[in-house]
């Protein structure tokens, strides 16, 4: 049974509420804390770090909660419209550090709000993510629905684009009362754009296996005996630091390399208009190529355009290149987002074939930690370059630390993307295995 547009467009609007806060935090949050209240750069990356331990217990144990809900709005419908107020509260929150705090207050307070912020980003997206699944049955449905939800994903970056500009209307000169008020905005849009989500999306195929109230241990041995989840969850783990560290070094990049801080919203909203571009694509050339030929390829592109903007910034240092270079990176970018969720379902599949359990909420959840490992390491990688090149910027920004910003910019991207290339090789579930297993599973 195919879904409908309207819950198509219903159940990406979730994604687009997800993404205005992961992309503003991503793109914004670590800015925030080394260039508008001070905090260095490897603490910031120590606390990101500490959140992330904490996910590698909440993620699972969300997961395995996920799996045994059971309500009058369904499986994983409920965490949308409760958890959802609990999201945009956090992420508001991440960004009010009051300017007379001690430096060690103000490390206390950005840890605490953040950690917060990321047990309410676990709440809501790995039910969100899991909601895919339960909608459609069918892999090319799931595959368009999963096209839509980037669509709308890569929209939010609109929205992002928007909020350097909401910064100095409402700061009027005042930075942290700026992005005090503009991030109350962004929350509350994505806040309201769940309860859409919530009311506007139906589970359709909630399957329940024989082995459908497995323990955490169980659950996790059928993960470690399902090969194409694990090789896609390092992968997609490693293409999304690079994707991380170019979305937010892109700030520093041209305030301190490029020296034109104006262009940043421009900059988001030419990454994001090509992105969305390419969402209308992907499923044609996914149907046309295979899945793994098409991320393999998308991969591998995506590093080495990195390496265009270290050619065009010690040649010619052009503006129009740099876009012509984002315009580029937006339209591969598409795909390197969507090939991940768009193969994901596949492997829990594969799981249930192998071991007879399909524990959709844990392997979201899996996924959903590697998202945000991703960021972390992301946040760590671009702390210690930083450290290591002398960036501080309450003192003044060196050649040096120029450098070390061209560097993440570009090398330390493509680096990640070779390796997840090469990762990729060892996933194997075809097309034809996948469909021959959901043959056998729907006897």
């Amino acid at each position: 049974m195919a879904v409908s547009l309207k819950e198509k467009v219903g159940y990406g609007v979730g994604d687009l509420a997800c993404n205005i806060i992961f992309q503003t935090v991503m793109a914004y949050l670590m800015f925030y804390y080394t260039d508008i209240v001070f905090i260095d750069a490897a603490t910031v990356g120590v606390i990101f770090l500490v959140a992330r331990i904490i996910d590698a217990v909440s993620d699972p144990v969300m997961g395995m909660i996920v799996d045994r809900t059971n309500t009058k709005y369904g499986r994983f419908k409920p965490y949308l419209l409760f958890g959802s107020v609990v999201l945009g509260i956090s992420a508001f929150a991440c960004f009010t550090i009051p300017a007379d705090m001690t430096m060690n207050g103000k490390i206390a307070y950005a840890a605490v709000t953040y950690i917060m912020l990321s047990l309410a980003y676990t709440l809501v997206n790995i039910p969100y993510s899991a909601l895919t699944s339960a909608m459609s049955n069918d892999p090319e449905e799931r595959t368009k629905i999963t096209a839509v939800r980037v669509m709308f994903a890569v929209i939010s970056g609109l929205v992002v684009a928007q909020i350097g500009g909401l910064v100095e209307f409402f700061g009027e000169g005042d930075k942290l009362l700026g992005y005090r008020y503009a991030i109350g905005f962004a929350a509350l849009l994505s806040t309201v754009l769940l309860w859409v989500t919530f009311a506007t999306t139906k589970e359709r195929h909630v399957v329940v296996s024989e082995k459908a109230n497995h323990t955490v241990k169980e659950g996790l041995a059928a993960i470690a005996q399902n090969r194409p989840l694990i090789v896609l969850s390092i992968v997609f783990l490693l293409i999304l630091t690079a994707g991380f560290i170019s979305f937010s070094v892109n700030i520093y990049f041209l305030e301190h390399a490029m020296q034109r801080p104006d262009l940043i919203g421009a900059s988001i909203m030419v990454g994001t208009v090509t992105t969305f571009l390419g969402t209308f694509i992907v499923p044609h050339t996914t149907k046309r190529f295979g899945k793994k030929p098409t991320a393999m390829a998308a991969i591998m592109v995506y590093g080495f355009i990195h390496l265009l903007f270290v050619a065009n910034f010690y040649t010619i240092n052009s503006v129009e290149v740099y876009f012509v270079i984002i315009a580029i990176k937006g339209i591969v970018n598409a795909y390197t987002w969507a090939m991940g969720w768009a193969m994901l379902p596949d492997t829990i599949e594969y799981g249930e074939y192998k071991t007879g359990i399909r524990a959709e909420g844990l392997v979201y959840s899996s996924f959903s930690f590697c998202q945000k490992l991703g960021m972390a390491l992301s946040g760590i990688v671009t702390g210690l370059v930083l450290g290591w090149f002398g960036y501080a910027p309450e003192v003044g920004i060196t050649q040096e630390a120029v450098t070390g910003v061209v560097v993440l910019f570009g090398y330390i991207p493509l680096a990640f993307c070779i390796a997840a290339g090469l990762i990729l090789k060892f996933y194997n579930l075809s097309e034809t295995e996948h469909m021959q297993m959901r043959e056998t599973l729907s006897c």
